[in-house]
């Protein structure tokens, strides 16, 4: 397992095999979250969503994006954020794609505050996302 993946790394391993990784994607985005990993990112990171997927589905998880939920087109965010809460309680680990887009996010923080409270501390997880491979060097 890598120890810490660049955006370009991301892309690349998105990339290696693209229809696969998009395959993946595609599942995440329309399966339920019931025994899912909710995946929670900045949408200014969808590039990198498919080296993700794919990363996370190596490594055994059942990955749910909600990009693409049927359930959540065309609603007011009050509907929105109502779905997002029952998607949160009932998957079963919540992962947040921890870039610095996070930062200006209106949705990540809520999903994670929520998370937080739902799932505990053992079930909820950042997957660090960084620039530079160095960034994080001691």
């Amino acid at each position: 397992m890598l120890e810490y993946s660049t955006r370009a790394e991301l892309i690349a391993i998105g990339n290696e095999a693209l229809n696969e990784s998009l395959a993946k994607v595609a599942k995440a985005e329309k399966r339920g979250a019931t025994n899912a990993a909710f995946l929670s990112h900045s949408s200014k990171d969808d590039e990198v969503m498919p080296g993700v997927v794919r990363i996370l589905e190596g490594h055994g998880a059942t990955v749910y994006l909600d990009k693409k939920d049927p359930t959540l087109l065309s609603k007011a965010p009050r509907d929105i954020a109502k779905t997002l809460r029952d998607r949160i309680s009932v998957c079963r680990k919540f992962i947040v794609f921890a870039s610095d887009n996070i930062r200006t996010s209106t949705w990540v923080p809520w999903e994670l505050g929520l998370a937080d409270g739902y799932k505990r501390p053992r079930n909820v997880c950042l997957f660090p996302a960084v620039e530079k491979a160095n960034e994080y060097e001691w």
